[in-house]
């Protein structure tokens, strides 16, 4: 290097200016010597070794960024200059100008890390969002049109109104996030939503033509804060992968909840969808849905997409079934239950009062830690969950009410403290509420809440009420009532064989299977019951096995793909329990009624691909919120200052 170009690169100041579009990247090429800037910031150094380059005729020298990633080429005619990550050549003379090296850099370069073209190639891998996934790789090519999309979904997924594009907060992080990215208005991002909901809606019609032979429907109604009736239908089914699905294929507004109204409405939705061979209809207990069904049978009927002349076609809703036994039971037991909920609620009163509570916990010796919380009268769950926390302090409860006269103060003079009468009441309810608990619970919250995993539920709830029953009659014959079960039993298979036989055979006729003699379907029945039973599984995949038995049993598969995509329920898990009538939210009312469709539906749509929801139950929010608690409790006592963030009444 000469002396005078030594100073003057020790003399270099400023920065090297950049273009918003194209940032400064960090380049490892040994054999390019970057240029170098003189003390004057709007100069530009040669590199070493060739001459220093004559200002033009206007007296300006070249400042354009692109000189940071190309050098000069000295002695060149006509002047070249090359790309410092790939050595490509290209003219630079004033007659060129520079936008054919910009071009390159941004289209063709195969190295510059920010070009478009390395971009499509190149990929980097990235870290699953969900637990369980592999490793993805994804390109890392900015696209406004892929991000506007992702923005949609984001919208949908996550329930967010369309203002939230035009929030402060959210425009700073796309600011920092990814500053190329334009944000749209909210009215864009509306449209966007719109536009993603046609789209899924055609997939999801070639889905249904491709990969389903027959779908089992569920409707519900809802009612906005505007008054609006709605109405939504979800159809169930099993793909040829054997994996249960459920589509919400309709989320629309109905004039009236009305029979005839709500059966013509599903015939339109049907049709709208090109499914015409439905299975059965779950429906609640409402009068006016044996109307629908009545309509709905006969229109499908008409179209030849029965099963089985319409055998099991109306199906009662399960959860709503166990809500009124439950409630009835809850009738009978009143007095009791209300008893032991005025103990809970004393206690839950005032701080005072819990703590005079836990202190005829340690008097008593009870080491049980769960809380004692008050139910929600329309919600049977929290019942249940309040007289089994309950029931386990009873010891605790006797001690108040000899230790506090305000105990005894607090009922009212025709009620009195839960008695031991009242407690055994209430053990004997909780042991038996329990199957049913844990029955809605999977009608409700599970993904697959259909026959294959209502039924050993059902089965437990059936035997322990025929128990019950039997232990109520002390009178009856016991070695006689064991020969008619024997006897009902034996009837109830025989009953099952036969209509298997017949649904069956109707079934492979109608799925057009080469073999539908009676013979071969009796033949491959048989041979089904006769198999050797498996060994027991403690989560047993029924779809899995079937699908691994789909070519030993033909007929019967195809059965069980109709059938076995079913539902129990019909409600959804945030109104399992509920006695109350289901209202749309606020922020969805204020929609358009097509626009709250297409959110609605899109949302559940989009849902299995990026993860499996899965609700908190009361009795899982409890548990936190004791962990939380006693934590506090703890870091208390340890520091000798008692908790402050203890709600009141909460033991």
């Amino acid at each position: 290097m000469e002396q005078g170009d030594e100073r003057m690169t020790n003399a270099r100041q400023g920065p090297v200016l950049q273009l918003r579009s194209m940032p400064q990247p960090i380049t490892n090429q040994p054999d390019v010597q970057p240029t170098p800037a003189t003390a004057r910031p709007e100069a530009n150094l040669p590199p070493t070794g060739r001459k220093r380059r004559k200002p033009n005729a206007k007296g300006n020298r070249k400042r354009s960024e692109v000189w940071d990633h190309f050098n000069i080429i000295p002695n060149s005619d006509p002047e070249t200059a090359a790309c410092k990550h790939c050595h490509q050549r290209y003219g630079c003379s004033s007659k060129n100008g520079t936008s054919n090296m910009k071009n390159h850099l941004m289209n063709t370069c195969p190295i510059y890390p920010f070009s478009l073209k390395n971009d499509r190639t190149q990929t980097i891998l990235k870290f699953p969002s969900t637990e369980g996934a592999d490793l993805v790789a994804v390109t890392a090519r900015f696209d406004q049109l892929d991000c506007r999309n992702a923005l949609a979904v984001y919208i949908i997924l996550d329930e967010k109104p369309f203002r939230t594009v035009e929030g402060e907060g959210f425009k700073y992080f796309c600011s920092r996030m990814q500053p190329q990215f334009s944000i749209p208005s909210r009215r864009t991002i509306a449209r966007d939503c719109f536009k993603l909901y046609l789209e899924e809606k055609i997939k999801l019609k070639a889905l249904f033509k491709s990969d389903c032979s027959r779908v089992a429907i569920t409707t519900d109604c809802w009612t906005s804060v505007q008054n609006l009736n709605y109405l939504t239908v979800t159809a169930h089914f099993i793909d040829r992968e054997w994996k249960y699905q459920k589509r919400i294929v309709s989320f629309t507004t109905v004039p009236n909840h009305k029979g005839e109204t709500v059966g013509k409405k599903l015939e339109e939705v049907l049709k709208e969808w090109g499914l015409r061979n439905v299975s059965t209809v779950t429906v609640d207990n409402a009068s006016s849905n044996d109307v629908a069904v009545a309509y709905l049978k006969k229109r499908i009927k008409n179209m030849n997409g029965l099963l089985f002349d319409g055998f099991g076609f109306h199906m009662r809703c399960c959860a709503h079934v166990l809500n009124l036994v439950v409630g009835d039971g809850l009738k009978d037991l009143h007095p009791s239950v209300s008893s032991v909920r005025n103990a809970v609620r004393f206690v839950r009163s005032s701080p005072h009062r819990a703590a005079k509570f836990k202190e005829c916990i340690e008097f008593a010796g009870i080491e049980c830690k769960k809380l004692v919380c008050l139910d929600v009268s329309t919600r049977w769950n929290s019942t249940y969950l309040m007289l089994a926390a309950a029931e386990k302090y009873q010891a605790a409860f006797d001690k108040l009410e000899d230790a506090d006269a305000s105990y005894r103060d607090y009922f009212d003079d025709d009620e009195s403290p839960p008695s031991n009468f009242d407690w055994e009441n209430v053990r004997a309810f909780v042991k038996f509420l329990k199957y049913f608990y844990e029955a809605t619970i999977v009608f409700s919250v599970s993904t697959e809440a259909s026959l294959h995993t209502a039924f050993p539920h059902l089965a437990t709830i059936f035997i322990e009420l025929k128990k019950s029953a039997n232990q109520a009659n002390d009178n009856r014959n016991t070695s006689r009532d064991s020969a008619s079960s024997v006897v009902e039993a034996a009837s109830h298979v025989q009953t099952a064989v036969e209509t298997t036989t017949q649904l069956a055979r109707e079934n492979a006729f109608q799925n057009h299977l080469k073999v539908i003699d009676s013979v071969t379907v009796e033949t491959e029945l048989q041979g089904y019951l006769k198999a050797k039973n498996i060994e027991f599984v403690e989560k047993f995949d029924i779809l899995s096995w079937w699908k691994n038995k789909a070519v030993e049993y033909p007929i019967l598969s195809q059965l069980v793909r109709d059938i076995m995509p079913t539902p129990v329920s019909t409600v959804a898990s945030e109104s399992a329990f509920s006695t109350g009538g289901r209202v749309l939210e606020v922020y969805r009312s204020s929609l358009k009624p097509d626009m709250a469709e297409a959110l609605i539906c899109t949302q559940n749509w989009l849902r299995p691909s990026f993860y499996q929801f899965k609700a908190m139950e009361f009795d899982e929010e409890y548990e936190i919120c004791e962990d939380a608690l006693n934590g506090l409790v703890g870091s208390s006592a340890a520091s000798g200052q008692p908790s402050q963030s203890q709600p009141s009444g909460c033991v």
